[in-house]
């Protein structure tokens, strides 16, 4: 009987991971058969079922947990907790949405009313030119889908399932890497944040404190490194995948489809995938391996464990291509990496002290618990270096790379939270609670916003309505487009 339960125990945690892959890869692979020609499509397609064929018969650090009455329990919670979040986030527009999500809209709309690959022909500064959309659009893929199909309310309607589908799917990672069903995990990671409130009583002006529906993350003026509920509120399509993608690495037991899985997460968005990739480092070459004496046979088993068709071949191709494709916007052609504005007065005090408040504290409260794992270094070296790279003219860079770095801050804290509790630590658990509950205060406003705004809304008008950018604007906008003439990905690749 015993060996029955068990049996049940791993299938779904083999069916949940395996979910969480197709979940990453199918937005990928409708991206190359619908923008790319056949004859990039077919093999492509081929290599990512092949990737994906043996990424789900591959070993994961199953941590077995156990699925009994009171656990199912605390999974349908965990759903009906992640649908409410999903839903507050304004992700389909049943709610009130952050005005990020004006293009957002514009960008669904366009991917729903145009033939794929999405081109227009638009006059720019005295010329025509056609242009085509390069943009992190792999997430609205399967909802524009729906959306082509039976219209525009269907089709946002599916971007909230597709968003509650992958958060779940976290959730459920986020438990099998703490080995226990519970919310807590959840619910710590949802008002996770930056000592933001902090900063802006002693630099921002009063206004924006007494307003508890203020957006207070911009208190330092320079840098950002956004909670998770602001993520999932402001830059879901980018967030929320690399999210899933970074527990899957963090679950992996060997390097077999590391790589595939940095592949799969760069048409989501490639400053995120920037953040992912001293993750996926560490994890690669942390690696121990049973037999291995002295470097050299620990350094052939890496080689053996790393060089497979799923990463050379699969992930290669995937990472190249979606490379290609980015490389044609034509914002990306003025990026340079800037050194951090040398000329504004304060600005490495104001660097030490941001730091300090977005995750220093954090790091010091966890050092007694995390200072042997390989990530808390990984992370803390990330978002250390992170602020002082400025590519372009807003604070993208710092506000996205940071993305994954801050997942695994975050597990850092769950997992001391949990240590020094166990251990009776009082004062470190009350330390961790402190800061913990003062950065709380970020995604409270977050949530507040979205309340007040949507009562205010129904109230006014009776509907909530959904601001959108139209497609001209968008078409001709280099963050979201480029020239086709000037792009390799459109002359060569694209239907």
């Amino acid at each position: 009987m015993e060996e029955t339960v068990t049996k049940k125990e791993f299938n779904l945690n083999r069916i949940i991971f395996n979910v969480a892959y197709i979940y990453i890869a199918i937005p990928i692979i409708l991206f190359f058969i619908f923008w790319s020609k056949w004859y990039v499509a077919v093999p492509l397609t081929i290599l990512i079922a092949f990737g994906l064929f043996k990424i789900c018969r591959n070993d994961f650090n199953d941590n077995q947990i156990k699925i009994d009455k009171t656990n199912i329990k605390v999974i349908i919670t965990g759903f009906l907790v992640v649908a409410a979040w999903v839903y507050l986030s304004g992700i389909g527009g049943l709610v009130y949405q952050n005005s990020d999500h004006i293009v957002r809209n514009g960008l669904f709309d366009l991917l729903v009313d145009n033939s794929w690959p999405a081109i227009k022909e638009i006059e720019l500064d005295g010329y025509v030119a056609d242009r085509g959309i390069i943009y992190y659009i792999a997430f609205w893929i399967p909802a524009a889908l729906v959306g082509k199909v039976l219209g525009y309310e269907a089709g946002y309607f599916f971007q909230t399932i597709w968003a509650v589908i992958g958060v779940f799917l976290f959730f459920y990672l986020l438990c099998l890497f703490v080995k226990k069903v519970s919310l807590k995990p959840l619910l710590i990671f949802i008002f996770f944040s930056g000592l933001d409130i902090v900063g802006t009583y002693i630099l921002a002006p009063t206004t924006q404190f007494v307003d508890r529906t203020a957006h207070i993350e911009w208190w330092s003026g320079f840098f950002q490194f956004s909670s998770f509920t602001t993520q999932l509120f402001w830059v879901f399509n980018q967030a929320m995948p690399l999210w899933l993608v970074t527990m899957l690495v963090l679950l992996q037991k060997n390097n077999k489809q590391t790589v595939l899985l940095m592949g799969l997460s760069v048409l989501y968005g490639p400053f995120p995938f920037l953040g992912l990739v001293p993750i996926c480092i560490a994890s690669m070459l942390g690696r121990k391996y049973e037999g291995a004496e002295g470097f050299k046979d620990w350094f052939i088993a890496l080689l053996k464990d790393t060089i497979t068709i799923e990463n050379v071949l699969c992930g290669g191709a995937v990472g190249i291509i979606s490379y290609i494709y980015f490389r044609g916007n034509a914002a990306a052609q003025l990026l340079d990496a800037a050194s951090p504005t040398e000329d504004r007065k304060g600005y490495f005090f104001m660097y030490l002290f941001f730091f300090m408040l977005e995750a220093g504290v954090y790091f010091i409260a966890v050092a007694k618990s995390a200072y042997k794992d390989k990530y808390f270094y990984v992370s803390l070296v990330s978002l250390m270096i992170i602020p002082f790279v400025k590519i372009g003219y807003g604070g993208d860079f710092c506000m996205r790379v940071s993305i994954p770095p801050l997942l695994i801050l975050c597990t850092l804290f769950i997992k001391a939270l949990y240590e020094y509790w166990e251990k009776g630590e009082k004062l470190r658990f009350a330390v961790l609670l402190v800061i913990f509950f003062i950065g709380a205060v970020t995604p409270v406003h977050e949530f507040n916003r979205t309340l007040n705004e949507t009562k205010n809304r129904y109230f006014n008008s009776g509907s909530i309505y959904r601001d959108t950018m139209d497609e001209d604007t968008i078409f001709g906008s280099d963050n979201f487009s480029g020239e086709t003439d000037e792009s390799l990905f459109f002359n060569w690749l694209a239907r």
